[in-house]
């Protein structure tokens, strides 16, 4: 089959909703021609094509453009400036001048990348070209990447080279979407890159080549350049025989994702594990559903190392034979903390102010307003005056206007919550609500008198002894500018 026939079959089939969930279908809001056969996709959508000016973004924008002339589809173009070869603007122009000379919109944006130590400046490449795609990709259009066989052949090397199981090993998919909400569609998985030479070479297509696609100090370019060569040599029909493969584990990853959801409701409880549900399963299924979960709710993907600790800590216990309550994992700026038969995820925050450099005693700041109306309490909480009195805002309340502080945790504080409760140590507060120690750690209280004033929980703590002198204020989850 041509790269064109390829390129349309894989629309056609996107139209007719075969790599589309139901929610996507209704929404995508494709709809097959009856009249020719050809997929239409509507006039709210178009393709926008990763134009990288290479051979085969060339070749996908050269067929992209006659397939959406032919079906009336709007059709632009993008452009990644990644800044590191010495050519970069060159290529930019050259990209510029082809989509000109096309008649095709062109949008470009770069970007600034450095080495960071334990880091892939390969992955770090790539992260930050989808984030610039999202942003220059027209609203509802979906965009069309130029990856081909071969390509697909190499990212599976690269996973089984890492170790990875049958979601890593499904390597690249044929359409994926994006947290952004951008859409991203591969056509050309089942042409290999003769295909596309060849197709660059009857339509006198003029492209640029990258000098560090020979770099193998480079993974993906070792493959390419060293290994691939020698398999294909060998058995030349390798890289078709490892696209089957990809898409056997994709199957597998999906069934197995459809596993992990019918167990959602039994073993998640706001947002946590249950650890006493999750011990009704077996080994593999505790295994295969916390990593789906921290997955699919909290972004985190932990190496088989990291995730045997999380599974060890589920199951601690210490030498006197008790559970052990309140163990923890850090992975990146998230803990993962068990807490009376809990697994919770707990974003974590530097404690080191960020405006105010008032410090009163260890661990407390003194809120000093001056001409401010916002003040930052760290990386994930900033407070502001609220504008009105109204207090159907649950983060809106009462604060002394002067002599204030705050610190995180306070467990030592004495709190009264309840006229008709004797004032406690915030420990026992915590203790009573179920906070866990992670929590606490991560949790603004507000003080006056050596005593608390308010709780950042939700909803907002709040004292029940009367204050003097007191603004409205609202604590906000994020920090504000």
């Amino acid at each position: 089959m041509s790269v064109a026939a390829l390129f349309e079959s894989a629309l056609r089939r996107y139209a007719q909703g075969t790599f589309a969930s139901e929610e996507q279908k209704t929404s995508a809001n494709l709809q097959l021609s009856n009249a020719n056969a050809n997929s239409t996709i509507s006039s709210t959508q178009g393709l926008c094509v990763a134009y990288s000016g290479g051979l085969d973004s060339t070749v996908l924008l050269h067929v992209a453009k006659t397939f959406c002339k032919n079906n009336n589809i709007a059709l632009s173009a993008a452009h990644v400036n990644h800044g590191i070869s010495k050519h970069a603007e060159t290529w930019q122009k050259h990209c510029e001048e082809q989509c000109a000379e096309l008649n095709i919109p062109f949008a470009t944006q770069s970007l600034s990348l450095k080495k960071r130590p334990q880091h892939s400046l390969e992955a770090d490449a790539r992260d930050a070209r989808y984030s610039i795609l999202d942003s220059l990709a027209q609203p509802n259009s979906i965009v069309v990447l130029a990856q081909h066989q071969d390509d697909q052949a190499e990212t599976f090397l690269l996973q089984l080279k890492r170790g990875a199981g049958v979601k890593g090993l499904a390597a690249m998919p044929v359409i994926m979407a994006r947290k952004s909400g951008v859409q991203y569609l591969r056509p050309l998985l089942e042409a290999t890159r003769a295909d596309i030479l060849l197709y660059a070479r009857r339509h006198k297509l003029t492209w640029i080549d990258d000098e560090s696609n020979q770099d193998i100090a480079y993974d993906r370019n070792f493959l390419r350049n060293q290994v691939l060569p020698l398999l294909t040599q060998r058995w030349p029909s390798f890289s078709k025989a490892v696209a089957r493969s990809t898409r056997h584990c994709a199957q597998e990853n999906a069934v197995n994702t459809e596993y992990m959801d019918l167990l959602w409701d039994r073993l998640v409880e706001a947002g946590s594990i249950d650890l006493s549900q999750l011990s009704t399963q077996s080994p593999a299924t505790q295994s295969s559903f916390i990593r789906h979960w921290l997955a699919t709710e909290h972004d985190l993907s932990p190496a088989s190392a990291q995730l045997s600790d999380i599974l060890r800590m589920a199951q601690v216990v210490n030498n006197l034979g008790r559970k052990n309550t309140s163990p923890h994992i850090v992975l990146g700026s998230k803990a993962i903390e068990r807490y009376k038969d809990k697994l919770t995820v707990i974003p974590l925050a530097k404690q080191t102010p960020l405006k105010s450099d008032v410090v009163t005693r260890v661990g407390f700041t003194k809120l000093e307003w001056g001409s401010e109306k916002i003040l930052t309490l760290n990386e994930s909480y900033s407070l502001k005056r609220a504008a009105t009195t109204s207090t159907s805002n649950s983060n809106v309340f009462l604060l002394p206007e002067k002599d204030v502080e705050y610190v995180f945790g306070g467990s030592n504080i004495n709190f009264k919550y309840q006229k008709n409760r004797p004032s406690k140590k915030m420990k026992a507060w915590y203790q009573e609500w179920g906070v866990s120690p992670i929590q606490r750690q991560q949790t603004p209280v507000f003080v006056s008198d050596n005593r608390a004033i308010a709780i950042g929980l939700e909803p907002i703590k709040k004292s029940c002894v009367d204050l003097k002198h007191a603004i409205y204020v609202e604590l906000c989850k994020s920090p504000l500018i």
